[in-house]
């Protein structure tokens, strides 16, 4: 039954935009190029694409002739392919053309039930050891043994061609109503419907289930993952893959398995095609005749748009792969007037948000899975924007929709949405924390539909993300669902600040230029799914170059070993061992912008031997427009610590320092090693000055704290998973080193400085006032027209850090050549002085019980002192927020929900300029 006779999709707002944009007339052409060659062709071209036996999984593929050579083991995407020539295959890296009659498919699984045979490669090493089927000898994609069937990636290959092509043919049928578009169209859908029930589900790894395709979905979602089958169904070439007992599994279900794709099940080609479906299910031919006859629609409509969402509603989960099976649901409900569908989507759309995404809107995964969370949601909330339930259904649970609006209903999107902005660096690209791909950032996509469905405030920002004015650029979402009359009326700047996120638990500190060359990340986020196994990591961008940073997402590759690691990040690493702690999480302790300075404090459960592990990070801007970061690094447990420290482009000089060839093993040493090479050692007998150079910009990192021994050795360099990246240059890595019997304690003082002159800013700089037994550090900066003095305490005693006494947890003061103060900052304290200058707050923070939470805002349960110092952040539970305004009893906080906590604690600041 079809619900509605028009089209789902604005046919008419593309069609304005179409004719009235350059940018939109450009991507109608672009569609044009796209399907030219398939226009070309007859039904019977796509009837010998379109494979009859099913396709083997594309994911883990190797080349034979140069693998860990030039390509990697179980490298995904390795082939190129064209369908001018739709029978090779041609390496990426080494052009040998496949089938190859040196690499002969000479191992094979058959599907007996079904009838079905699937042939592949066999590496040297496993014909000369025919007996062993473990998959021992097998190559790697992970640590999955996998085979390389090239007949099976061609079927893969050539099927995709075909289903990419169904959505171009009907967007250009709606727009042109031109009928050889939606005849192609129609072809495909009808011949890919004939096959679509005889395509096995199989999983990404090379295992099939030998049994009716439509049984699989119902058991995988009756015991997820992976169904539990009777052994003989699961059929694999490697024995005893995938067994559980009595039961065999095809492997992780619809995450890695479907009856064509291997990802996310089939929602990834059946939405597209539905959407094709939506278009041109009505198209007719020159002569006024139905392109799609009734017996055809049937095939379509039965046998794979009905048949496949009926496979992908077996699917419950709720992770980064399932939005497309969820739009699908949403479309279907539409189309064939079936209301649970929709709810499904519905349902599925506000789980995604949830956990997917915090509540400030960050995602609980990584800026890159943000990503791939909000592209492959995006669909859900523009499928089901203005539906209503049919008249006549009564919902089992609640009320009868009417036109829905999921923009509004869920909040959480829109700032998801606003997040992939405000967390860009200087270049515009996604700061590299946990699972982020290295060189990712800025998409206009995001923009894009804040401005169609939030209001055209967004406007202009949309205009800044897409660099040119809106009259010029746009992409196929703007072509559906941008307003063709939309102006962007006063520039706009991206939304970026120095701020913490609140729910993340990542500061950003910008040396109070949001557009300027700087960002200093402070990554306190917990770990979790795609995140880093540690926390409390840093990354330093200056000059608009990455310099301290960490390696990124190496995929699912081996090497993502060392990536993950806590040696391969800015950490204190405790006996050589990843951070261990059950919950590895942070608690917000400190954070302030004062003038010339901004500081974050956090403390960590990081390793279940240590009962402290705090760090506090202040950046300082110089006269030059330059910055400089101080790092103080508190550990106590254990018996090594080692504070490491490595930057982008070669190590350059080392102060007096003499180093040998580390000869001896320690057991704090083991993991390292596994990844260093050429490690080398040196006890220095004062602080420790490095430079290191990348591209144009020099970094210089001082250690000023005692140390036992300095370790010096070249990392890895990688910064992606693909052959390319092989031999990446390695990085050179300093670990400072500090042993004791048992429960050591350290307190690290190191100072990052970036710089472009020859020289560095900073002509000098030393500890002073450091108390072991609390761990109060102070460093004095030298500069030429000035001297810095930061300082940083853990409790409100008064005490002299050289010339400087503070009482309080943190604070910067600059004097000028003559001595005399230019500026000062005190942060959660009471008392700062130098000379004859005084500053002084009559509390450093201020605690009031919290009644409740509504919206923004804190209900404090008593009212607030009249004479209250100023305050710009409060922290609640473990985190903190920007306050935008306060009153007798509330508390109103910038931009995020805060979460609940029974104590408001308002940190006050006094900050002071010549």
């Amino acid at each position: 039954m079809r619900a509605i006779a028009m089209p789902i999709q604005n046919v008419s707002r593309a069609r304005q935009n179409a004719h009235r944009h350059p940018w939109a007339q450009k991507l109608v052409e672009s569609w044009r190029q796209q399907t030219a060659y398939a226009l070309q062709q007859e039904k019977s071209f796509f009837e010998r694409m379109i494979p009859v036996l099913t396709p083997w999984p594309e994911y883990g593929q190797n080349c034979p002739a140069c693998v860990g050579r030039l390509s990697s083991m179980g490298e995904t995407g390795l082939y190129q392919w064209d369908i001018r020539d739709p029978d090779k295959l041609t390496c990426t890296y080494c052009n040998t053309q496949y089938p190859n009659a040196n690499y002969p498919e000479t191992g094979s699984i058959k599907a007996t039930r079904m009838g079905q045979e699937f042939t592949f490669y066999l590496n040297d090493e496993e014909r000369e050891h025919p007996e062993d089927t473990t998959g021992t000898h097998a190559y790697r994609w992970v640590s999955f043994p996998v085979h390389t069937s090239f007949s099976g990636i061609l079927r893969s290959k050539q099927g995709r061609w075909c289903l990419d092509q169904v959505l171009p043919l009907a967007q250009l049928y709606a727009l042109t109503e031109d009928p050889a578009y939606a005849t192609r169209a129609a072809w495909i859908m009808d011949i890919t419907a004939s096959r679509f029930a005889h395509w096995l589900y199989h999983s990404y790894d090379g295992t099939y289930a030998d049994c009716p395709p439509a049984e699989v979905p119902i058991e995988m979602g009756r015991h997820p993952r992976g169904g539990q089958f009777a052994p003989e169904t699961i059929i694999s070439a490697f024995d005893g893959r995938h067994r559980d007992g009595e039961h065999a599994s095809l492997f992780n279900g619809f995450w890695g398995a479907g009856r064509f794709a291997c990802s996310g099940g089939d929602a990834g080609i059946l939405l597209p095609i539905t959407l094709a479906y939506d278009l041109v299910r009505d198209a007719k031919d020159g002569s006024g005749e139905a392109i799609i006859s009734a017996e055809m629609d049937q095939r379509i409509s039965r046998d794979l748009i009905l048949a496949g969402c009926d496979d992908m509603e077996c699917w419950n989960e709720i992770n980064n792969k399932c939005p497309p099976a969820r739009a699908l649901s949403a479309l279907v409900g539409r189309l064939f007037a079936r209301p649970e569908s929709v709810r499904r989507a519905i349902d599925g759309f506000e789980a995604l948000l949830e956990k997917g995404f915090h509540r400030d809107g960050f995602c609980t995964e990584s800026p890159s899975y943000a990503d791939m969370f909000l592209n492959l949601m995006r669909q859900i909330p523009d499928l089901l924007a203005g539906y209503s339930d049919p008249e006549d259904y009564v919902p089992t649970q609640g009320e009868r929709l009417v036109d829905l609006d999921p923009y509004h209903q869920f909040s959480r999107y829109r700032l998801a949405l606003e997040n992939m902005l405000r967390m860009l660096d200087p270049n515009r690209k996604y700061p590299v924390i946990g699972d982020t791909h290295f060189g990712g950032g800025l998409q206009a996509i995001h923009a894009e539909v804040l401005t169609a469905h939030y209001g055209e405030h967004y406007a202009a920002l949309l205009e800044q993300t897409l660099g040119a004015p809106l009259t010029e650029a746009g992409d196929e979402y703007a072509l559906w669902h941008r307003s063709p009359d939309i102006q962007a009326l006063e520039p706009t700047p991206l939304p970026r600040c120095t701020e913490f996120f609140p729910d993340w638990k990542v500061g950003v500190l910008r040396a109070g230029n949001p557009d300027g060359h700087t960002a200093f990340y402070f990554n306190a986020s917990a770990v979790g799914n795609h995140r880093h196994t540690d926390t409390l990591g840093i990354s330093y961008i200056a000059q608009h170059s990455e310099l301290a940073a960490d390696r990124g997402y190496i995929w699912d590759d081996p090497r993502g070993a060392w990536t993950k690691s806590t040696h391969s990040h800015h950490l204190v690493t405790v006996d050589g061992e990843k951070q261990n702690h059950p919950k590895r999480d942070s608690k917000l302790e400190l954070f302030g912008r004062g003038p010339g300075v901004e500081i974050v404090q956090s403390s960590a459960h990081a390793y279940a031997q240590c009962s402290q592990y705090q760090r506090t990070c202040a950046l300082v801007q110089v006269p030059d427009g330059g910055t400089y970061a101080v790092d103080f690094f508190r550990v106590q447990g254990g018996k090594t610590h080692h504070y490491g420290f490595h930057c982008n482009g070669n190590l350059t000089d080392m102060e007096e320092t003499d180093f040998s060839a580390l000869e001896e093993e320690k057991p704090a040493l083991e993991e390292w090693l596994k990844w260093a090479t050429q490690p080398r050692v040196a006890q220095p007998q004062q602080p420790v000055h490095a430079t290191w150079q990348y591209e144009d910009t020099r970094m210089d990192l001082h250690l000023l704290n005692d140390i036992d021994r300095l370790l010096l050795a070249d990392t890895p360099g990688w910064r992606a998973c693909h052959g390319s990246q092989l031999n990446a240059q390695p990085v050179q890595q300093v670990l400072a080193e500090r042993c004791a019997e048992k429960n050591l304690t350290s307190h690290y003082a190191a100072l990052m400085v970036p710089y472009q002159s020859d020289t560095s800013p900073v002509l000098a700089t030393r500890l002073l006032g450091y108390d072991e037994e609390s761990g109060a550090l102070a460093v004095e900066v030298s500069l030429t027209d000035r001297t810095d003095y930061i300082l940083s305490a853990n409790d409100y005693s008064e005490r002299h850090y050289g010339p400087v006494i503070m009482a309080g947890r943190f604070a910067f003061l600059s004097l000028d050549a003559d001595g005399q103060p230019l500026q000062a900052y005190l942060l959660d304290g009471t008392h700062l002085s130098h000379g004859d200058s005084n500053w002084i707050l009559p509390s450093a923070h201020t605690e009031r019980p919290i009644s409740s939470i509504e919206g923004q805002t804190l209900q404090l349960a008593q009212p607030l002192p009249t004479d209250l110092p100023s305050a710009e952040f409060v922290l609640v539970g473990d985190t903190g927020y920007d306050i935008e305004s306060i009153d007798v009893d509330t508390i109103r906080v910038r931009d995020y929900p805060p979460v609940a906590g029974e104590v408001a604690t308002l940190l006050h600041a006094l900050a002071w300029a010549r």
